[in-house]
């Protein structure tokens, strides 16, 4: 049997392929984290739920720019050495500007890499947000896009709540503090413990 007009199948978009840079509120995500992060002796960051890694690549990039002192970033998710392999399309790697992707990635057969200078801030860790004990005492946690369902985003919340280092910054991509319920999660930070929606 075959299909009569059937489209060609387009591969669906990977989680974690859209990169901080291309993103409304970068610059005000980096002032803040340049704000908050520069004086420290050393960086950690975790990004759990990384999928492909652009926004690990991206930190990295962005604090590898901006900060002298070392940098860690802990990309996380379950089989995350198989997703995030510092390989990206053309279409995953168009929303960037030139001289952004000049300093993220550099050219691959298949479409761009994460360059060895970024590549070097990462460490991939095979890791189950849910039921896996947390990476704490860091100093930034990123988490845009997850795919949890909205019983599981309260215990999310709850869970990276404690594991930010006192005046660390936590960035959430708005599903996770759509309701009042789930931003009450957060209440209680200190000021200077800066939140952003992006």
């Amino acid at each position: 049997m075959r299909a009569l007009n059937a489209r060609p199948s387009t591969p669906a978009p990977r989680r974690g392929a859209t990169f901080l840079q291309t993103h409304a509120a970068f610059e005000e995500i980096r002032s803040a984290a340049r704000a908050v992060l520069s004086p420290r002796p050393r960086i950690r960051i975790w990004v759990p739920r990384c999928g492909a890694g652009a926004e690990a690549y991206s930190w990295a990039s962005m604090l590898h720019d901006l900060v002298q002192t070392p940098v860690r970033v802990f990309a996380t998710d379950a089989g995350v050495f198989r997703q995030c392999t510092g390989e990206f399309s053309t279409a995953e790697a168009d929303g960037l500007l030139t001289q952004l992707r000049r300093n993220l990635l550099v050219s691959a057969p298949n479409g761009w890499s994460a360059s060895p200078a970024l590549s070097h801030h990462l460490i991939r860790v095979d890791h189950a947000l849910l039921t896996q004990a947390p990476i704490g005492n860091v100093d930034l946690i990123s988490l845009q896009s997850a795919e949890l369902t909205p019983s599981e985003v309260p215990v999310v919340l709850a869970r990276l709540r404690e594991c930010v280092a006192p005046g660390g910054l936590l960035y959430l991509g708005d599903a996770l503090t759509r309701t009042a319920a789930q931003a009450a999660l957060l209440d209680g930070f200190k000021p200077e413990i800066g939140r952003a929606h992006v």
